[in-house]
């Protein structure tokens, strides 16, 4: 009869036990995991071969920007990297030019985990790792982030908080309070940029406590045939280009309700207090529409929370679908109509 385990398992159990623990310097270090959101759907929707492919661009891509910033790869782990940076501040820039970069040139989701502090660096089989528990705390942050999110904690915040102020584009949203397995309570941030917009629009806006909105509305909604008869600007009353380029979106969170759903036309009426905000033109991407309604619920369900304004975010998504999927829908119903009519003649 087999046996399942080996013979001399005892041995080598003993012989790993009494093996010197090899010690390294310690070093202060921003540790960043790099990770593609949804590689195991890619292969499943497109194919193993596709998936693997894109897996490969994403790595790549993600080794060269870290590499031209002056982090270094410490290895790839499954479907990112973790990576290791001298100076904090080029590790949120290396994931920001990666989100963009890989949104926008090879049409994929990534996000990323990032922190700061004290790292044991090991030789292991002949190459130096780190350890410790910064890189636990960063693959933690990471496993938080959702598609096109990065995320920092407070320790990373409070690092490079005045370094940023160099780069006035940099956005960082409300903190959230979250518990992270085997550290404890901490608090998370989304980083990005006025250009990229935030991932999680629903959880990511700051609160304006004072604001007064006066948005301007239609007397009862349009008949859902153009999408620059539901994009209209809520400042000065004049609409949204029908891919919402030229607007952003902003949310106004209460502690039980989502309050309004603010739509300005974007540098021209966006509101002083926009530092949270979402490029509409994001939605214009499928992948990107759908994950921002998923996010959205998902944060309503477990927050306990309503949407006060259901018209606010009716009318982007209903905008916003229009644009992105105007054709597939009109493909499909003539698709329909064609098919009622050979099924007319045939009964007939």
């Amino acid at each position: 009869m087999n046996s399942v385990f080996l013979d001399d398992l005892k041995e080598l159990g003993e012989g790993a036990q009494s093996s010197p623990r090899s010690s390294g310097p310690v070093e202060l270090r921003a540790v960043a995991f790099f990770d593609l959101s949804g590689s195991t759907e890619l292969k499943v929707r497109y194919g193993h071969q596709a998936g693997v492919s894109s897996l490969f661009q994403h790595n790549q891509l993600a080794a060269e920007i870290t590499k031209r910033l002056r982090g270094k790869v410490v290895k790839e782990m499954g479907d990112g990297l973790l990576c290791e940076f001298a100076n904090p501040v080029n590790a949120c820039l290396a994931a920001l030019n990666l989100k963009k970069a890989a949104t926008q040139i090879l049409g994929l989701v990534t996000n990323a985990g990032l922190t700061v502090g004290p790292v044991e660096r090991i030789p292991v089989r002949g190459r130096r790792d780190i350890f410790g528990a910064t890189v636990d705390r960063a693959g933690r942050v990471q496993s938080l982030a959702r598609g096109g999110q990065i995320l920092i904690d407070q320790t990373y915040k409070s690092t490079v908080h005045t370094l940023l102020h160099d780069f006035p584009e940099i956005r960082i949203s409300q903190p959230s309070k979250v518990f992270l397995r085997g550290i404890g309570n901490t608090e998370v941030m989304e980083i990005t940029t006025h250009e990229l917009g935030f991932a999680n629009q629903s959880q990511s806006m700051p609160v304006p406590q004072q604001r007064q909105l006066r948005p301007v509305r239609h007397a009862t909604f349009p008949d859902r045939t153009e999408p620059e008869n539901w994009l209209v600007c809520d400042k000065c009353g004049h609409p949204i280009s029908p891919d919402g380029h030229d607007g952003i979106f902003v949310v106004y969170e209460g502690t039980k309700t989502i309050r309004a759903v603010g739509i300005y036309h974007k540098s021209t009426c966006d509101p002083a207090d926009g530092q949270g905000w979402g490029d509409l033109s994001e939605l214009a991407n499928p992948q990107l529409y759908v994950q921002f309604v998923i996010n959205l619920f998902r944060g309503l369900a477990r927050t306990n929370r309503t949407i006060e304004a259901p018209q606010d975010v009716e009318r982007i998504l209903w905008g916003m679908y229009r644009s992105v999927f105007r054709t597939s829908s009109m493909i499909e119903q003539l698709r329909f109509d064609k098919e009622q009519a050979s099924e007319a003649r045939a009964s007939s």
